[in-house]
């Protein structure tokens, strides 16, 4: 399949460090170790949009590296080219960044800092669109203002195709605008492109059964809370050994790593298989 798109996503990175700019470092080092960036003393260029782009690493065209927001194990990488996209992806697929081996793909779009470099004006529309979006969210007049006018140039656009004069598609229009109620707005509103999205604490993810996976250093923790903090898990899986917890809360669960397989089996017989804390039940058992 043939693709113009810039940005490749590349998963299972380390999610350490967890600082921007040392993680950028930390990528550019395993992919080109004689970068200049890669040294602690050299600060890295800030690529703001609409403004001049400087190379992140001139060998392999890379002008941006982010670390994704909501999974610490993924990012994306904007090239130059497309054609830079796809030798990098050729080169480094399935190779190993401090041990984890990373898939990488091209990204569904391109990133704002690549449009910015190639097409200022396409990056200019998409702003405003999202801004309009953020608009629509924030204020329920100017959703509803918006909504209207969709339907408007909706129906006018059936009509003209049946042939009406544009005297009898206004006459439509604003009878159909007038007979839609409050209630019937509301609830196209909230079936249509305007629908709110779930809070994060209504979203249902489904826990992996693990209860057959052999022991090893790493628990895989289920079912968290919402709203649970990184400092909340360290506290509640405290015990000899403990290396670090890892929390992925857009998915409810956390990664707790321990010295030896013995620490981590000891706080699993502790607290067993299930257990009750604010008001969830946790899954424990060993990660893959």
């Amino acid at each position: 399949m043939t693709t113009t798109i810039k940005t490749l996503h590349v998963s299972n990175v380390p999610s350490r460090p967890q600082n921007k700019s040392n993680f950028i470092k930390l990528i550019l080092k395993n992919i080109n170790p004689s970068n200049k960036y890669v040294s602690e003393n050299v600060t890295l260029p800030e690529n703001k949009l609409n403004s001049k782009i400087a190379l992140l690493d001139e060998t392999n065209g890379i002008i941006s590296i982010s670390k994704s927001k909501k999974l610490p194990n993924q990012c994306f990488i904007t090239f130059t080219s497309n054609d830079l996209a796809n030798q990098f992806m050729t080169r480094f697929q399935n190779s190993k960044i401090n041990g984890n081996v990373i898939s990488i793909t091209f990204a569904k779009h391109d990133s704002l800092i690549g449009i910015s470099a190639e097409d200022k004006r396409l990056l200019g529309k998409i702003l405003k669109k999202r801004q309009s979006k953020k608009l629509r969210l924030a204020d329920e007049d100017v959703a509803r203002a918006y909504y209207l006018k969709r339907i408007k140039r909706r129906t006018s656009y059936k009509l003209r195709k049946k042939g009406l004069s544009e005297e009898e598609i206004a006459k439509i229009v604003t009878e159909t605008l007038q007979s839609l109620q409050d209630q019937q707005l509301s609830k196209a509103m909230s079936s249509g492109p305007l629908k709110k999205t779930k809070k994060k604490d209504e979203t249902k993810v489904k826990p992996v059964n693990i209860s057959e996976n052999p022991p090893n250093k790493v628990l895989l923790v289920q079912n968290l809370p919402a709203n649970v903090k990184q400092e909340d898990v360290i506290n509640l899986f405290q015990n000899a050994g403990l290396v670090e917890v890892r929390l992925v809360s857009p998915r409810h669960l956390a990664f707790v790593e321990y010295k030896t397989v013995e620490d981590s089996s000891a706080i699993k017989d502790k607290l067993g298989h299930s257990y009750n804390w604010l008001n969830k039940t946790l899954i424990i058992g060993f990660a893959k």
